[in-house]
């Protein structure tokens, strides 16, 4: 192997493909990123077992060959070379020799034929979506996950693909986000998976978020394939039923309000500060066009706030955990915000003014 590349178009590949490898190994080739040189392409392959990550980049090829290479170590390296360098790699007598000005470097290698190959599978859904659309659906939705829960099918995200639509769903038990966008093209057939939280959390980093880039998505029985740009991304789906919560959108919304954006962030923000570390709740007082936001903890110590909001009915208080909410609203981008809370505020619906794509459900705490 032997080949020539421009050092910043090698970091950027590398620092995607070294995100979904753990630092910590029970086998040492994991550790590795599998580096093929052949015909003026460079291909990266890094997992974890449950996901992988393949990113390709040109160059200039003398020598076709592959390796495998310990990942964070060739980053490292490569991250620290001079940003207009062409760096020249060479794999000889199971080394790899990294040169560049007068920096030279020389790496062991592991065998490519012990990297594990990720699961082959046939794909039996093919389905594309802009990025811009994809990528903002995950984000929207991806901070409500569940983390190591004992509910696995909490731990992840739900994908669910009905005719032209595509709804993300994520929870974990106290809250829930849901976010819905159009396919380019209906699919014939409903499809229901479940994507881990790591395999959500790299696929927002390594989607590219160009206007005109299309996300090839490929679903099989168990695994997850998307391509973005020169990127393809598998993950193992998790094997389990996301709990049903369209029931919870039907029930009958008692109280509407709304309240202004950027003042319900900024109030909740600065008020949360002061909120019980163990707990964070924060206390909502409803009034007529007045919304009174108040939290204390176990030092004596209390917060208060009053913003103008729009309402009609009579007074009441609810408690949130101020996380839950903060995190809610942080993701609202109009104007102003819709609150609804059902009857006997069992159930807070937290809405975008202008995208009524997008719903957050927070569960009060009790008073």
């Amino acid at each position: 192997m032997l080949f020539n590349i421009n050092q910043q178009l090698l970091v950027a590949a590398l620092q995607q493909t070294v995100g979904v490898i753990d630092r910590k190994q029970t086998h040492a080739i994991l550790s590795n990123i599998l580096l093929e040189a052949n015909n003026n392409q460079i291909t990266f392959t890094g997992t974890d077992l449950e996901i992988q990550l393949i990113n390709r980049v040109q160059s200039i090829t003398e020598k076709n060959g592959i390796t495998t290479i310990s990942a964070r170590k060739f980053l490292d390296i490569c991250r620290l070379l001079p940003e207009d360098s062409v760096i020249n790699i060479e794999l000889k007598n199971s080394h790899i020799y990294i040169n560049a000005f007068r920096s030279n470097f020389r790496l062991s290698t592991l065998n490519a034929s012990e990297y594990p190959e990720f699961s082959s599978t046939k794909f039996k859904h093919n389905i594309s979506l802009e990025s811009i659309k994809f990528k903002r659906l995950l984000k929207k939705t991806s901070f409500c996950m569940a983390n190591q829960d004992v509910r696995y099918f909490l731990n992840g995200m739900m994908l669910n693909f009905s005719g032209d639509n595509l709804m993300a769903v994520a929870s974990d038990g106290h809250r829930l986000a849901m976010y819905k966008e159009t396919l380019i093209k209906p699919i014939s057939e409903d499809i229901q998976v479940i994507i881990p939280r790591k395999g959500v959390i790299e696929l927002i980093r390594v989607i590219d978020e160009s206007f005109d880039k299309l996300n090839r998505i490929n679903i099989s029985k168990n695994i997850i394939q998307v391509t973005s740009g020169q990127t393809i991304f598998s993950s193992k789906l998790i094997d389990g039923k996301f709990p049903v919560f369209n029931n919870i959108l039907e029930q009958k919304i008692d109280k509407s309000i709304i309240l202004k954006s950027h003042e319900i962030k900024a109030s909740l923000s600065r008020v949360s500060v002061l909120s019980n570390e163990s707990f964070r709740s924060i206390t909502l007082k409803f009034s007529e066009n007045i919304l009174l936001i108040n939290t204390n903890n176990t030092e004596n110590e209390e917060a208060n706030e009053e913003i103008d909001i729009l309402y009609k009915g009579d007074t009441f208080e609810v408690a949130f955990n101020a996380g839950y909410l903060v995190d809610a609203v942080n993701n609202i981008d109009s104007e102003n915000v819709n609150i609804y809370f059902t009857e006997n505020t069992n159930i807070c619906i937290i809405e975008d003014e202008n995208d009524k794509n997008m719903k957050f459900i927070i569960m009060p705490l009790r008073l």
